[in-house]
Protein backbone atom coordinates (compact mmCIF):
# COMPACT_ATOMS: atom_id res chain seq x y z
CA UNK A 1 0.00 0.00 0.00
CA UNK A 2 1.44 3.38 -1.01
CA UNK A 3 0.26 6.47 0.82
CA UNK A 4 0.23 9.53 -1.43
CA UNK A 5 -1.53 12.08 0.77
CA UNK A 6 -0.23 15.61 0.31
CA UNK A 7 -1.07 18.79 2.12
CA UNK A 8 -3.56 20.51 -0.16
CA UNK A 9 -4.39 23.25 2.35
CA UNK A 10 -7.97 22.02 2.56
CA UNK A 11 -8.08 19.50 5.39
CA UNK A 12 -5.54 19.88 8.18
CA UNK A 13 -7.14 17.04 10.17
CA UNK A 14 -5.77 14.39 7.83
CA UNK A 15 -2.09 13.67 8.03
CA UNK A 16 -0.25 14.93 4.96
CA UNK A 17 2.91 13.23 3.80
CA UNK A 18 5.62 15.38 2.29
CA UNK A 19 6.30 14.34 -1.30
CA UNK A 20 9.87 13.41 -0.29
CA UNK A 21 8.49 10.83 2.13
CA UNK A 22 5.75 9.29 0.03
CA UNK A 23 5.96 5.57 -0.53
CA UNK A 24 5.64 5.22 -4.28
CA UNK A 25 4.89 2.16 -6.39
CA UNK A 26 7.34 1.19 -9.11
CA UNK A 27 6.66 3.02 -12.40
CA UNK A 28 4.92 0.86 -15.04
CA UNK A 29 7.81 1.16 -17.51
CA UNK A 30 10.20 -0.29 -14.91
CA UNK A 31 7.83 -3.18 -14.22
CA UNK A 32 7.82 -3.90 -17.97
CA UNK A 33 11.63 -3.88 -18.07
CA UNK A 34 11.83 -6.27 -15.09
CA UNK A 35 9.87 -8.82 -17.12
CA UNK A 36 7.85 -11.79 -15.90
CA UNK A 37 5.95 -11.61 -13.55
CA UNK A 38 6.36 -7.87 -12.91
CA UNK A 39 4.73 -6.71 -16.15
CA UNK A 40 1.43 -8.12 -14.85
CA UNK A 41 1.53 -6.06 -11.65
CA UNK A 42 -1.15 -3.35 -11.49
CA UNK A 43 -1.27 -0.26 -9.31
CA UNK A 44 -4.81 0.82 -8.36
CA UNK A 45 -5.92 4.09 -6.76
CA UNK A 46 -8.22 3.99 -3.75
CA UNK A 47 -9.99 6.66 -1.69
CA UNK A 48 -9.78 9.21 -4.47
CA UNK A 49 -6.05 8.78 -4.97
CA UNK A 50 -5.09 9.08 -1.31
CA UNK A 51 -3.38 5.73 -1.49
CA UNK A 52 -2.49 3.12 -4.05
CA UNK A 53 -2.25 -0.65 -3.82
CA UNK A 54 0.12 -2.64 -5.97
CA UNK A 55 -1.72 -5.81 -6.91
CA UNK A 56 0.03 -8.91 -8.11
CA UNK A 57 -0.25 -12.67 -7.99
CA UNK A 58 1.49 -14.59 -5.28
CA UNK A 59 5.06 -15.52 -6.14
CA UNK A 60 5.40 -18.98 -4.59
CA UNK A 61 8.80 -19.45 -3.11
CA UNK A 62 11.17 -19.00 -0.26
CA UNK A 63 13.39 -16.27 1.16
CA UNK A 64 16.47 -18.43 0.57
CA UNK A 65 17.82 -19.28 -2.90
CA UNK A 66 17.97 -22.97 -3.63
CA UNK A 67 20.70 -22.51 -6.23
CA UNK A 68 23.28 -20.04 -7.46
CA UNK A 69 21.17 -19.87 -10.63
CA UNK A 70 18.25 -18.36 -8.70
CA UNK A 71 20.62 -15.95 -6.91
CA UNK A 72 22.09 -14.78 -10.22
CA UNK A 73 18.56 -14.36 -11.60
CA UNK A 74 17.82 -11.97 -8.74
CA UNK A 75 21.08 -10.07 -9.32
CA UNK A 76 20.18 -9.65 -13.00
CA UNK A 77 16.83 -8.13 -12.01
CA UNK A 78 18.63 -5.69 -9.71
CA UNK A 79 20.93 -4.82 -12.63
CA UNK A 80 17.83 -3.91 -14.69
CA UNK A 81 16.60 -1.73 -11.83
CA UNK A 82 19.99 0.00 -11.58
CA UNK A 83 20.30 0.41 -15.35
CA UNK A 84 16.97 2.26 -15.23
CA UNK A 85 18.51 4.66 -12.68
CA UNK A 86 16.78 3.36 -9.54
CA UNK A 87 17.95 2.19 -6.13
CA UNK A 88 15.75 -0.36 -4.33
CA UNK A 89 16.84 0.97 -0.95
CA UNK A 90 15.49 -1.87 1.18
CA UNK A 91 17.27 -5.03 0.14
CA UNK A 92 16.88 -7.48 2.98
CA UNK A 93 16.39 -11.25 3.01
CA UNK A 94 12.67 -10.73 3.73
CA UNK A 95 12.32 -8.68 0.50
CA UNK A 96 13.69 -11.45 -1.73
CA UNK A 97 11.71 -14.40 -3.06
CA UNK A 98 13.22 -17.43 -4.77
CA UNK A 99 11.21 -19.91 -6.80
CA UNK A 100 13.01 -22.76 -8.51
CA UNK A 101 15.70 -21.10 -10.64
CA UNK A 102 14.32 -17.55 -10.40
CA UNK A 103 14.87 -14.78 -7.89
CA UNK A 104 12.57 -11.80 -7.37
CA UNK A 105 12.64 -8.47 -5.53
CA UNK A 106 9.57 -7.34 -3.62
CA UNK A 107 8.74 -4.36 -1.38
CA UNK A 108 9.50 -1.41 -3.64
CA UNK A 109 8.09 1.32 -1.41
CA UNK A 110 11.48 2.87 -0.54
CA UNK A 111 12.76 2.72 -4.15
CA UNK A 112 13.90 6.05 -5.55
CA UNK A 113 16.02 7.34 -8.42
CA UNK A 114 19.69 7.35 -7.50
CA UNK A 115 20.77 10.41 -5.47
CA UNK A 116 17.23 11.14 -4.26
CA UNK A 117 17.08 11.28 -0.46
CA UNK A 118 16.01 8.31 1.61
CA UNK A 119 12.62 8.85 3.22
CA UNK A 120 12.71 10.40 6.67
CA UNK A 121 11.20 7.26 8.13
CA UNK A 122 13.98 5.11 6.67
CA UNK A 123 15.06 2.55 9.22
CA UNK A 124 18.84 2.59 8.99
CA UNK A 125 19.25 1.00 12.43
CA UNK A 126 17.66 -2.44 11.97
CA UNK A 127 19.39 -5.02 9.82
CA UNK A 128 22.68 -3.17 10.17
CA UNK A 129 24.53 -6.23 8.84
CA UNK A 130 23.02 -5.50 5.41
CA UNK A 131 23.07 -1.70 5.43
CA UNK A 132 25.86 0.24 3.81
CA UNK A 133 27.34 2.66 6.36
CA UNK A 134 26.36 5.60 4.12
CA UNK A 135 22.72 4.48 3.81
CA UNK A 136 21.13 6.98 6.16
CA UNK A 137 17.84 8.86 6.34
CA UNK A 138 18.09 12.26 4.61
CA UNK A 139 21.10 11.09 2.55
CA UNK A 140 21.21 10.38 -1.16
CA UNK A 141 20.40 6.85 -2.22
CA UNK A 142 23.20 5.07 -4.06
CA UNK A 143 23.31 1.90 -6.12
CA UNK A 144 26.34 0.87 -4.05
CA UNK A 145 24.00 0.65 -1.04
CA UNK A 146 21.99 -2.06 -2.82
CA UNK A 147 25.20 -3.79 -3.93
CA UNK A 148 26.52 -3.84 -0.36
CA UNK A 149 23.28 -5.41 0.92
CA UNK A 150 23.30 -8.01 -1.84
CA UNK A 151 26.95 -8.87 -1.19
CA UNK A 152 26.29 -9.36 2.53
CA UNK A 153 23.20 -11.47 1.92
CA UNK A 154 24.91 -13.53 -0.79
CA UNK A 155 27.87 -14.20 1.48
CA UNK A 156 25.49 -15.32 4.20
CA UNK A 157 23.75 -17.70 1.79
CA UNK A 158 26.76 -19.17 0.02
CA UNK A 159 30.08 -18.28 1.67
CA UNK A 160 29.31 -17.89 5.38
CA UNK A 161 32.72 -19.05 6.66
CA UNK A 162 34.93 -18.21 3.68
CA UNK A 163 37.20 -15.34 4.77
CA UNK A 164 38.67 -14.97 1.28
CA UNK A 165 35.20 -14.55 -0.28
CA UNK A 166 34.19 -12.09 2.43
CA UNK A 167 37.27 -9.98 1.73
CA UNK A 168 36.66 -9.99 -2.04
CA UNK A 169 32.94 -9.21 -1.74
CA UNK A 170 33.63 -6.17 0.44
CA UNK A 171 35.36 -4.51 -2.55
CA UNK A 172 32.54 -5.07 -5.05
CA UNK A 173 30.65 -1.93 -6.05
CA UNK A 174 28.44 -2.92 -9.02
CA UNK A 175 25.78 -5.57 -9.56
CA UNK A 176 27.62 -6.74 -12.67
CA UNK A 177 30.68 -7.47 -10.52
CA UNK A 178 28.47 -9.34 -8.04
CA UNK A 179 27.09 -11.49 -10.86
CA UNK A 180 30.66 -12.39 -11.85
CA UNK A 181 31.60 -13.06 -8.23
CA UNK A 182 28.73 -15.48 -7.70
Amino acid sequence: CYYLRQDDGFNSILMAIDSRDQRRPPPPDLLQRLGDPYQDWVCKDYAGGWFQVLQYDLIPGDAHPSTLVSWRSLLKRVAVLHDAGYVHGDILPRNLVFSRDEGYLIDFDLMRPEDELYVRGYNHVDFVAYRHPDAQAHQGMKKTHDVHALAMIGLEYFFRDDDSAISKAAKIDTVESLIQFF
